[in-house]
């Protein structure tokens, strides 16, 4: 299963750069889903990738997003990360 699923983000905030670790695969993986979500709207997507990292773009400034990665191997079976937020914009704390 995926595990240590680390998000970052770009400077502009439009960009999340997703990479994880896989433990003890069960059978050969034929490929990764990252299944995103804004929170807010509660718009999903997903998308895939063979490698073990992931960018995503066309993400909207100054909403949240939750990501998931699944492994899916030969025998089409997904196991899957813990969830992974993701705030595409970080709000500064002001001292009153």
């Amino acid at each position: 299963m995926p595990t240590d699923v680390d998000v970052k983000r770009s400077e502009d905030y439009s960009t999340a750069y997703i990479r994880w670790l896989l433990d003890e695969p069960n059978g050969k993986i034929l490929f990764y889903e990252v299944h995103y979500r804004n929170l807010e709207t509660g718009s999903n997507r997903i998308k895939n990738s063979t490698y073990k990292n992931i960018t995503i773009r066309g993400l909207v400034p100054d909403k949240a997003y939750s990501f998931l990665v699944s492994a899916l191997n030969i025998s089409a079976f997904a196991l899957y990360s813990n969830i992974g937020k993701f705030f595409a914009t970080f709000y500064l704390k002001t001292d009153n």
